[in-house]
């Protein structure tokens, strides 16, 4: 089973040593976002990321698809 939800990165800051990115769940916009959030989860991510190449392709503003699958 897999979980899909929508959310826009808010936040990318610089730290000494790597990154923090903090994001939000897409409310409106469009159609299809709307969907996303009347039926995945809502709330907050808060990642911290040490790989350059990883940060570099996370932008603010930009919206991603985040998927929950079992690690099983």
């Amino acid at each position: 089973m897999k979980i899909r939800a929508r959310f826009t990165i808010d936040e990318k800051i610089e730290k000494r040593d790597g990154w923090e990115i903090k994001a939000s769940p897409v409310v409106g916009n469009s159609e299809e976002n709307e969907r996303f959030f009347r039926f995945t989860p809502y709330g907050a991510l808060s990642l911290g990321l040490v790989n350059p190449e990883t940060a570099a392709q996370l932008a603010v503003g930009q919206t991603y698809n985040v998927d929950f699958t079992p690690a099983d």
